[in-house]
């Protein structure tokens, strides 16, 4: 299964709004980096074990079946000169509550394409899903993906200020007018959205 990489403040700033459950499977939390409330996430997986008792440990996290993944970095281990890392997995609450298009008009989106790997194109519309089908019916060469949207109550406004925050990011592109893109990892765009758009928030961010 292939999973969403995403940075652990991406995975809190989600867990805190209740999108995912956060699993940290181990019950050892020795030699570990600073984790927020990885004590939290132990207790997800350890209750998600009790429930699953029949299951193999082996099998827990396939039962999961975490859609995100959070890679942290150990400290560097000076006796065996190596590096190590552990892992957070994410699911999706069945609970939680999506804001739609149909019910919410305005969002700021942001898109990546496989032929432009470093761009990030950052963008406002009524309806996202109908705006990249718009994209990429304009004759592009490679098609664009959608990977986050926020429903805000001004998409203009959080447009403008993402594309501020960001200015020192834009490229020319080929595809469009170069207002909308920005060589910056999707994590980084996907974090300044969340902040950006505080103020202006409507609903929580989905992801694509």
């Amino acid at each position: 299964m292939i999973r969403e990489k995403l940075s652990l403040k991406e995975a809190i700033e989600l867990e805190s709004k209740s999108f995912l459950t956060l699993y940290f499977p181990s019950t050892s939390l020795e030699g570990l980096p600073d984790i927020p409330n990885i004590s939290k996430y132990t207790e997800n997986y350890i209750s998600f074990a009790k429930e699953n008792k029949r299951s193999s440990i082996e099998n827990l996290l396939s039962l999961i079946a975490p859609e995100y993944e959070v890679e942290i970095e150990m400290p560097f281990d000076y006796e065996t000169g190596t590096f190590s890392w552990v892992r957070l997995f994410g699911a999706r609450n069945p609970s939680y509550k999506e804001v739609t298009e149909e019910k919410h008009k305005g969002w700021v989106y942001l898109l990546s394409n496989p032929a432009y790997p470093e761009l990030v194109k950052i963008g406002k519309a009524l309806t996202p899903t109908k705006r990249i089908q718009q994209i990429n019916n304009a004759g592009v060469v490679e098609e664009w993906f959608l990977k986050a949207a926020m429903p805000v109550t001004d998409d203009y406004k959080v447009e403008n200020l993402m594309h501020k925050e960001l200015a020192q990011y834009r490229r020319d592109s080929s595809q469009g007018s170069s207002r909308e893109f920005f060589e910056v990892p999707m994590s980084l765009a996907m974090q300044t959205l969340l902040e950006i758009s505080k103020p202006f928030v409507a609903g929580d961010l989905v992801l694509y």
